[in-house]
């Protein structure tokens, strides 16, 4: 086996639209019927500058009841325009978000399914920006730039028709210019997308500056650090500047091209009037051809904005892609037990990034039914073991056999709502007698009876109203709900007052009848209170039983 994925930090676009391709399969139809309406939007907004020219025509001719026609053509044609434009715009906007909501979907996904060593390996803010900056940013594309984009297209393709049909003289006339904008177009999409790139990095090393800056503020503010909190940023916040200067820059180079569509109509009008004098064309194909050209130039002066905000857009979309694409292949729902029950690690190595190991060969048997503390030095792999026991962890070598295990941290996840909200937070759907019913497994009914709602109760953002032993007995009535075979927890007792040590102690001691338990024990007093007691170190299993206690006692208290 081998560790988690590594993203990269350097996402590379080339084929980001083949990669794409199965977020954007389930949704071909919608993605069909705006770039159809869209085009239909085009074609009518290109039917102006052909009016025109009749028109134009028209009054050379003296042909009053033509020039009617077209007036009326014209009004039609404004009634019709408008409405294809709205259709236009929320259809693009209607596919757009359900392409999102697909990724924003697999984005879950691929973060649930992803192994705890995954994110021992990446920065919480840049999974965070992953996805969330990232998929907002994508958002804000489709409901702004894509459909812009689309259209600008869409026009340069009905425009050309146009021209063509219109006066192939005037045509070439007008595509003099294309050199122009190619050299532009290759200059600017050459500095821009390492800028984009390097933009998007930037943003993600600056939202794991603060959150990790969230998640110590109380550290910072008693330590006076502040000064040295925000010296971290400096750096991200730098490359998100320089980066950002790249791209004016390469947006600079783009001035070539707003300077060629003067030069292509200038050139029409001149050309066109001596043909038109000479009798070669008609002086309204030269209006036409000339409008049709100024028609195109007016999205076309925001293009700069738009192909940069297309090619960020590629940038965030591979970014979010390898965040999908390194989700693992799903797991069996279980795990199977050893023969007997209980655990078992053969041979087992680990590390949390590749090529630095933390445990080294572990081989461990649990029976089922039985009580062992784990104890050692900190950073000597105690939480490891547990949680391979508990299944969190994948091996990257030998085998970890056990049945349904649940893993309980020192301190509880919660999160903002009521107390049954919390509770709930386990597999299956569960009643509020059921909920009821595994406060009375683990006798908590005295701590139930206190509680000022029941149920009900409000529990603020990371339960900042709710002491620490009560979130212990937050996670203890999770356990019971889940009714595993082997329950595997962090010293619940370090850092809680001695009543509420006795209330979980003795929650802890009716969950585990009947199942295998492992605790990790932080304090010889607790290491003392299991039958069996088994000491990490290093990396290894060194010793077990009285040795093993005899250790705890020798490192307190951080064993």
């Amino acid at each position: 086996m081998t560790g988690p994925e590594t993203l990269p930090a350097e996402p590379d676009v080339r084929g980001a639209l083949r990669r794409a391709r199965g977020v954007l399969a389930p949704h071909r139809w919608w993605l069909l019927a705006a770039a159809v309406v869209g085009l239909f939007a085009a074609v009518t907004e290109l039917a102006v500058p052909v009016l025109a020219g009749l028109a134009v025509d028209a009054v050379v001719d003296g042909d009053r009841d033509r020039l009617r026609a077209v007036a009326i053509a014209f009004a039609v044609l404004a009634l019709v325009g408008f409405a294809a434009e709205r259709a236009s715009l929320l259809l693009t906007a209607a596919a757009g978000e359900r392409v999102l909501l697909d990724l924003r979907t697999r984005v879950t996904r691929a973060l649930l399914a992803q192994p705890l060593g995954f994110f021992d390996a990446h920065r919480a803010g840049d999974l965070i920006a992953r996805a969330t900056t990232d998929v907002a940013a994508l958002s804000r594309f489709v409901r702004d730039g894509l459909r812009q984009l689309l259209h600008v297209f869409l026009l340069l393709a009905v425009t050309l028709v146009v021209l063509v049909v219109t006066s192939w003289q005037l045509t070439l006339v007008a595509l003099s210019v294309v050199p122009i904008l190619v050299v532009a177009m290759r200059a600017f999409h050459r500095d821009s997308t390492s800028a984009y790139a390097r933009y998007a990095v930037g943003q993600s090393s600056v939202t794991a500056v603060v959150a990790d800056l969230v998640r110590a503020r109380e550290d910072v503010q008693a330590s006076g650090a502040r000064a040295a909190a925000l010296a971290r940023g400096a750096g991200p916040d730098a490359e998100m500047l320089e980066a950002n200067d790249q791209a004016l820059r390469a947006e600079n180079k783009l001035v070539a091209d707003q300077l060629s569509h003067l030069i292509a109509v200038a050139a029409v009008v001149g050309v066109g009037g001596l043909l038109a004098a000479e009798g070669v064309i008609r002086v309204g194909a030269v209006a036409t051809v000339a409008l049709a050209l100024r028609q195109m130039f007016d999205p076309l002066s925001s293009f700069a904005w738009l192909v940069g905000e297309a090619i960020e857009a590629r940038v965030r979309l591979v970014r979010v892609l390898d965040l999908v694409d390194a989700a693992p292949p799903p797991r069996a729902a279980e795990r199977t037990p050893p023969p007997g029950g209980g655990v078992e690690l053969a041979r087992v190595s680990f590390g949390y990034v590749p090529g630095r190991p933390v445990l080294h060969e572990v081989s461990l048997r649990i029976a089922a039914g039985e009580h062992v503390a784990l104890v050692g030095p900190t950073g000597a792999g105690k939480s490891t073991v547990a949680k391979l026991a508990a299944g969190l962890l994948t091996p990257d070598s030998g085998e970890c056999r056990s049945g349904p295990a649940v893993f309980l941290p020192q301190d509880a996840f919660l999160v903002a709502g009521t107390l049954a909200d919390n509770l709930r937070l386990v597999p299956g759907e569960h009643t509020d007698a059921a909920l009821e019913a595994a406060v009375r497994a683990a006798g908590l009914e005295a701590w139930w009876a206190r509680l000022p709602a029941g149920l009900a109760t409000p529990v603020d953002p990371a339960g900042g109203n709710l002491s620490a032993g009560e979130r212990q007995l937050v996670g203890l009535v999770r356990a019971a709900l889940a009714d595993p075979d082997v329950l595997v927890l962090d010293e619940a007792t370090a850092d809680i007052d001695p009543a509420t040590d006795a209330l979980v102690s003795a929650a802890l001691g009716r969950l585990g009848a009947g199942r295998t338990l492992i605790v990790i024990a932080h304090r010889p007093v607790t290491a003392a209170r299991y039958p069996r007691v088994i000491r990490v170190e290093d990396g290894r299993v060194t010793a077990g039983g009285q040795a093993a206690l005899d250790g705890a006692r020798e490192t307190e208290p951080g064993i």
